[in-house]
């Protein structure tokens, strides 16, 4: 993805660029090894995940997995797509194993790349190009850790990639009988906010590309652009609407608190430089500076009327996303994945300016410094224990958890294992929980039976989640489970303490790789649930 748009002595090079067409013959190698570089590179990381006996489920991963459980049209504070897919594959796998998990989050990952490899194709009719793109794109860690990880953003990412993609070939050239294309893209959206409430954005980013380019601004008294709108109001909004109308609206609340900072007050003043330099770090610097050059260029070229619609194209699908969670980020903390989207045209943005300058010897070098140290650090965020050793001789005494984003994906089974041995030391099957969300799914997931864990989080002053929906419920319904002993994973706070009639001093597990501490929990046993329960008389989201 880090070569797109070239604009080498203004824009005569884009319009040649674009407008001829390669032999199909000579373009056909470059597609076979594109799907090539794409299987081998699947292949690679279920093998990857299928070996791994350090790394499992990271928390929302096994959260998601808990929902596909308890199937439904929507949930708590996601649409239901992730749920699906996690289920489905579970089912073809035939286990509810971590990679069984996370096999959706492999095959979106190589469906976003063919998608970005084939718009790149598009755009320049240059297999050539577009290959190197694909290749370099694999120098981005974080597309690395989006091709892993299993979370609503794999999904997400790949309607959005498919629907820019189709967004493409309709617009460009221009046809007149597209109402079947617009209805296709239509479903592509409605699939996109299934899997992430944001998708709902591409509708004004596209919307905004045909009002300001006068070739395409008759779209938006066509039928063709409505009938997408319709398509996916109607299918992707269609359920989250229905599933939240008997929920007391819930999922709109969550996100409007979390849009709008409700639980927090004032302004967050250095927000946008938090989340600027988030981002630039995400893209590795160079990358983030090209992109907003790319976008300077653009805005400019447009000012001056000598901007071309494919160019203006990528960026509205683009700007938008990040200036809305530029302004977000007064009023909240802005997570690193949240724009993820943006970069699918963005950082074809950043390689146009990089080819631009690609015959400066300063720009080639850095660009290959970046490269080379983007794919290391690819490379080694499948393997950061080979530098556990080396810490323990120089800082025997900090957790890797201070630099090592990953061990939020270990120790569970040694979390899990301790709980089960605790299980097997009562009289009476005790009831499980989670002190928090977090917790709770992943607990479920890691022990041997997979039973149901509940989650306190209400009780500890945490949020609401989709466990506070599923019945029965130690919280809601305490009658039921009155004299029940339990096992609490978390802190033990006073509303908890009191729910019982004794409290068992606190167990603290730690898992360890050598003599470092890479995780830990608390584990305590509460004896018989009094009938008062945790003091919850309502259940209000």
């Amino acid at each position: 993805m880090s070569l797109g748009l070239t604009r080498s002595t203004t824009s005569t090079i884009i319009k040649q660029a674009t407008s001829r067409v390669v032999p199909p013959a000579s373009s056909v190698p470059y597609h076979l090894a594109a799907i090539a570089l794409l299987v081998m590179l699947a292949g690679l990381r279920l093998l990857y995940l299928c070996s791994q006996t350090q790394i499992s489920l990271a928390s929302d991963e096994a959260h998601y997995w808990d929902w596909s459980r308890h199937l439904d049209w929507c949930y708590y504070s996601k649409g239901p797509l992730v749920a699906w897919l996690i289920r489905a594959s579970c089912w073809v796998w035939g286990a509810d194993v971590m990679p069984a998990v996370r096999l959706p989050a492999v095959l979106c990952s190589s469906l976003t790349m063919l998608g970005v490899y084939l718009l790149v194709y598009r755009i320049f009719r240059d297999a050539r190009i577009a290959f190197l793109a694909l290749l370099s794109a694999q120098c981005l860690p974080f597309l690395h850790v989006g091709g892993l990880l299993m979370t609503i953003d794999a999904p997400y990412a790949c309607a959005w990639t498919w629907a820019v993609y189709l967004s493409h070939v309709i617009l460009f050239p221009p046809q007149r009988q597209t109402l079947l294309w617009w209805s296709l893209l239509g479903i592509v959206v409605a699939i996109g906010v299934l899997a992430k409430h944001n998708m709902a954005l591409f509708v004004p980013s596209l919307g905004l590309f045909l009002l300001l380019c006068p070739e395409h601004r008759k779209e938006l008294v066509r039928p063709g652009f409505w009938c997408m709108v319709l398509l996916g109001a109607c299918l992707g909004g269609g359920p989250i609407v229905w599933w939240n109308a008997q929920h007391q609206w819930v999922t709109f609340l969550h996100v409007g608190t979390q849009a709008t900072g409700q639980e927090t007050t004032g302004l967050r003043w250095l927000g946008p430089f938090e989340f600027i330099l988030t981002q630039s770090a995400l893209l590795m610097g160079y990358l983030f500076v090209l992109m907003v050059m790319g976008f300077y260029q653009v805005i400019r070229s447009y000012c001056q009327r000598t901007i071309l619609p494919q160019q203006l194209f990528l960026t509205c699908m683009a700007l938008p996303m990040l200036l809305v969670c530029l302004v977000f980020s007064l009023k909240v903390r802005i997570e690193p994945n949240w724009p993820i989207t943006a970069y699918i045209t963005g950082l074809i943005l950043a390689g146009w300016v990089l080819y631009d300058r690609w015959h400066i010897t300063a720009w080639r070098r850095i660009a290959i410094v970046f490269m080379v140290m983007g794919l290391g650090l690819s490379l080694f965020i499948h393997r950061t224990e080979v530098l556990y050793p080396l810490q323990a001789k120089l800082f025997p005494q900090m957790s890797p958890r201070r630099w090592d984003p990953t061990c939020r994906l270990k120790g569970y089974s040694t979390l899990a294992q301790a709980v089960e041995e605790l299980r097997k030391q009562q009289v009476q099957a005790p009831m499980l929980f989670g002190a928090t969300w977090s917790y709770t799914g992943a607990l479920a997931f890691h022990l041997p039976d997979q039973p149901t864990v509940y989650c306190l989080g209400p009780a500890t002053g945490s949020r609401f989640s989709q466990y506070d929906f599923w019945q029965p419920n130690p919280l809601y319904q305490p009658e039921l489970f009155v004299g029940r002993d339990a096992i609490i994973v978390g802190d033990i706070m006073p509303r908890i303490r009191e729910a019982f009639e004794v409290m068992e001093p606190s167990n603290l597990v730690q898992a360890k790789f050598g003599n470092l501490v890479i995780a830990e929990w608390y584990v305590t046993i509460g004896r018989g649930l009094k009938p008062g329960g945790f003091g919850i008389v309502s259940q209000k989201y």
